[in-house]
């Protein structure tokens, strides 16, 4: 499963990754660095399309709570 975050201000593909559990270390990493609100304008979505796009606070929460797991 492909995934990629995406900066929905500028448009730009912060990274792609092989799993989303990749991705969302980044997030996790990035949320540690800069805050939370960091990543509120960033999405992460499938290549395939085959979920809807998880953004926001959306996503800051799955990657905290992947964390936990």
């Amino acid at each position: 499963m492909d995934v990629e975050l995406i900066d929905l201000e500028s448009a730009n593909v912060v990274a792609s990754f092989a799993t989303e559990a990749e991705a969302l270390a980044l997030v996790r990493d990035a949320i540690a660095r800069h805050g939370r609100p960091y990543v509120y304008t960033w999405a992460l979505g499938r290549i395939d399309r085959s979920e809807p796009p998880l953004r926001g606070d959306d996503l800051a929460e799955r990657a905290l709570r992947s964390a936990a797991a």
